[in-house]
């Protein structure tokens, strides 16, 4: 599911690079491609984690991609549900961090 989130998002991105033509103000569309933009980085920060514990990034999947609630994942990885939990609020306080220092970075180009 991540990646065909993915890569959705990918393709509406070139998409909107390569539309040069003039647009009238009434025409333009929501702009929705700030979830892909905030998709995009939340899939380069997952890579990110992967090559630090691939596990996090499996249990992020599970939980938010899958749906999967902690007890299922535990079960799942033969895991304790408290190491699950633990291990989850680790990820997403590390995931939150990187997406704010990638926030913060994108920001102070402008």
């Amino acid at each position: 599911m991540r990646q065909i989130l993915v890569e959705l998002a990918r393709a509406r991105a070139t998409a909107k690079r390569r539309a040069v033509a003039e647009i009238r103000l009434a025409e333009i569309p929501d702009p929705s491609w700030k979830k892909d933009e905030s998709l995009l980085a939340i899939d380069e920060a997952l890579e990110r984690l992967a090559r630090i514990d691939p596990v996090k990034v499996q249990l992020i999947e599970m939980r938010y991609f899958g749906g999967m609630t902690a007890e299922e994942s535990a079960e799942l990885l033969s895991m304790s549900v408290h190491v699950v939990r633990r291990k989850l609020r680790l990820a997403q306080a590390w995931l939150r961090k990187e997406l704010a220092g990638a926030a913060s970075t994108k920001n102070s180009t402008k």
